[in-house]
């Protein structure tokens, strides 16, 4: 939302609750596959008022609320890799040749919000008000050249023999009548919104001034019933009267201003091609140059030429015949479901003058005046991921200074769109000391995470210092206890084999001329025995 005026209110229905964007900026609200209500807030400030209460939702910060009754809502920070993806996917659908990418980083986006501010970038702005959609198209197809009587007109890149309104398709919208559709990319703004003028062999686009609030209008052409097997029209000139006008539900016209405009002559009536005429037959289907013909001027001048083309029979079949030939889409029976359950607003909608049942066509239910001044319970989740975001010190202050700063940005915003160049001016200077209290922000916030690093790393040095220490005296102990194991265990082996060498004589001395018994290794001497000598038996003497 690039705008928000003082007072005014945009706000988006969901069956959980109606968000309220308080500030210009960038928003996200969809039903998540829980069916639960999901705002996140890019940049800016919303609000969620609900059948709970009411909550706000501060910049990087995310809104789950539940749509069944008793189940509480969730407020917690954005993912800074999913807000830069939604950043980025938002800036390359919005600015597709210009974009460069940058935004994937959420806090780049941050820190200068306004680099693809149109007013800074398209001259168009320069000319065109900024409600006005499809403003940013006109840069990269035309240029602005100065067109006497008129002031500044867009002059689209085409061929020497193009003309306005003679490639796209007519369509019946409801309660509009018959809508051009253009089929060249440039081609919303300059076919619903201000004049076509010819000036040195040239078509130019001369919008309205920039202090005018713009009014849409189907088609700004005149309509010619040449007629009964031909449509006609051609383009509005600055000058032609024209007064905004929609259908009733019988297709009659009701016009805004008291009276229908009488139309007598028309400014580009008389330029080379202007007029394009068609068979009816191509009217229903699309247009372009090559089903277009020409006509002579003695048949226009005889022919009266109407702004409202169901005034006129021809005209108004070969209306309904459009009508016919448009594609019909069926809706499956989960989609429409979803399409009509009620949604949840803070106020009635302002309905227009053709919808007066606007509310309930559009299931809305108003939420209770005494539920708007309660405040919305909720599970704060936003300290989980507290270090990524360090509050600055006097942080009411600045944030304080922030909003008034963004409603003062506001109000001159709304200056600027009205052709005043001083607030423009002051409103640029107040971007500007935004982005720098951004950037100050952000460099404070780096240094306090910096910090909080810098103490985690310490502790965790300290830790990994004392659990070394530990480590190594837990070694100590360690061998302490193992080397005195092993001294008793030689201690015990060493009285095992004292006594059983105290008992074995010593044979070493008599084997010592054969064998020499390895040194330092005890070994097992053979026990000698003395065996008992026989007795000499006397001898019998001889008689």
């Amino acid at each position: 939302m690039g705008s928000l005026p003082s007072g005014e209110l945009f706000e988006v229905a969901t069956p959980c609750g109606a968000v309220d964007m308080k500030q210009a900026g960038l928003y996200q609200v969809a039903i998540d596959d829980q069916g639960n209500a999901v705002a996140n807030t890019l940049n800016g400030l919303a609000e969620v008022v609900g059948q709970s209460g009411t909550g706000e939702i501060q910049k990087g910060e995310s809104l789950t609320l539940s749509c069944q009754s008793g189940q509480g809502a969730v407020l917690s920070r954005i993912d800074k890799g999913q807000a830069g993806a939604l950043v980025d996917s938002y800036y390359r659908y919005r600015y597709p040749k210009k974009y460069d990418g940058r935004y994937i980083n959420y806090d780049t986006y941050l820190g200068d919000p306004y680099y693809y501010d149109p007013y800074n970038r398209d001259v168009s702005y320069h000319y065109v008000s900024e409600y006005i959609p499809g403003v940013e198209d006109l840069d990269d197809y035309g240029n602005w050249q100065y067109v006497n009587n008129y002031g500044y007109g867009w002059h689209p890149y085409a061929e020497t023999a193009w003309a306005p309104y003679q490639s796209g398709s007519w369509g019946m919208d409801y309660p509009f009548g018959l809508t051009w559709v253009s089929n060249e990319p440039w081609g919303y703004a300059p076919y619903h919104y201000g004049r076509w003028t010819y000036a040195s062999n040239e078509w130019f686009w001369i919008p309205d001034t920039v202090s005018t609030y713009p009014a849409y209008s189907p088609a700004l052409v005149a309509f010619l019933p040449v007629s009964q097997s031909t449509v006609a029209w051609v383009a509005l000139g600055p000058g032609d009267p024209y007064t905004p006008f929609y259908y009733d539900p019988n297709w009659q016209p009701v016009y805004l201003n008291s009276t229908p405009v009488i139309q007598e002559r028309i400014v580009n009536l008389n330029v080379p091609g202007a007029v394009n005429v068609v068979q009816v037959q191509d009217f229903t289907r699309g247009i372009d140059p090559r089903v277009i013909t020409t006509i002579d001027p003695q048949t226009v001048a005889r022919v009266r030429p109407v702004l409202d083309p169901m005034s006129v029979d021809p005209l108004r079949r070969a209306a309904f015949e459009t009508r016919q030939a448009q594609r019909r889409f069926d809706v499956p029976p989960a989609i429409a479901q979803r399409i009509n359950t009620p949604v949840v607003a803070s106020a009635a909608p302002l309905a227009a003058m053709n919808r007066r049942d606007l509310a309930r066509a559009m299931r809305v239910e108003p939420v209770p005046s005494n539920l708007r001044n309660q405040k919305l319970q909720f599970r704060d989740e936003r300290a989980a991921n507290v270090g990524t975001r360090q509050p600055t010190t006097n942080a009411g202050a600045s944030i304080a200074e922030q909003q008034a700063r963004e409603r003062q940005m506001a109000e001159l915003s709304t200056r600027a769109s009205r052709g005043d160049r001083t607030a423009r001016e002051q409103l640029r200077g107040l971007q500007r000391q935004q982005v720098e209290a951004q950037r100050a922000e952000r460099v404070t916030g780096q240094q306090a995470q910096g910090e909080q690093v810098r103490q985690q790393m310490q502790t965790r040095a300290q830790a990994m210092a004392a659990g070394q220490q530990q480590q190594l005296q837990q070694a100590g102990i360690r061998r302490q206890q193992q080397a005195q194991r092993e001294a008793t265990r030689q201690q015990a082996i060493t009285n095992r084999q004292q006594p059983r060498t105290m008992q074995q004589p010593n044979a070493q001395g008599e084997r010592a001329g054969n064998q020499r018994a390895p040194q330092n290794v005890p070994r097992a001497q053979p026990e000698m025995r003395r065996l008992p000598q026989p007795q000499a038996q006397p001898r019998p003497q001889p008689q």
